[in-house]
């Protein structure tokens, strides 16, 4: 709540900063969802609490959701010490509503697992600068084909462990306009 505080008069070159993002534990209780998300909190993020298996994780990504909170997931292999990669099979389970660096960061998911997450969901899919190039052009295809461009939104993904990446948005959507055939207005249109 401090966090969203913070931003909440804070506009860095006249952006709308949403900060203030939740942490999804399997301690937290639908009370506890609905407490933040009546003072201010709209953002929650997923993948890196204490749960045995990542599936469990499920009531708390419906309790956020429920309190209309946005739920982003991790995607791709375990990032952090401690904590559980994500697989598409999870992310088919839990339902959030943003599927974070769905080109990796460390490690991108496998192409039939995003194949259904393009074609079986409606999940808003993030590809990153610091993810899998390859993946992010197969995910472009993909998405292209059954008309679901509306879903992608571009962002960098950084600082993580890879470090800051400078303008790490802009070299994405450069890379998409001319590697992955997608018209510049558009690619414009997704960052985020």
């Amino acid at each position: 709540m401090v966090a969203q505080r913070s931003w909440q008069q804070v506009r860095p070159g006249g952006m709308v900063v949403h900060g203030g993002a939740i942490v999804l534990e399997p301690t937290l209780s639908d009370d506890d969802l609905a407490e933040v998300a009546a003072e201010g909190v709209r953002l929650a993020k997923f993948g890196f609490g204490r749960y045995a298996d990542p599936a469990d994780g499920a009531p708390q990504v419906r309790a956020a959701q429920a309190a209309g909170i946005i739920v982003t997931c991790h995607s791709g292999g375990a990032s952090i010490p401690g904590s559980k990669p994500i697989t598409a099979q999870h992310l088919l389970e839990l339902r959030p509503d943003v599927c974070g660096h769905v080109n990796g960061g460390p490690t991108s998911l496998e192409e039939e697992g995003v194949r259904r997450i393009v074609r079986e969901t409606d999940l808003v899919l993030q590809l990153v600068q610091a993810g899998c190039l390859r993946s992010a052009l197969e995910i472009v295809r993909e998405v292209r084909e059954v008309g679901a461009e509306e879903r992608v939104v571009l962002g960098s993904d950084t600082p993580t462990g890879t470090g800051v990446m400078p303008l790490g948005v802009l070299k994405t959507m450069a890379e998409l306009a001319s590697l992955g055939g997608v018209p510049g207005e558009t690619v414009w249109a997704r960052r985020s």
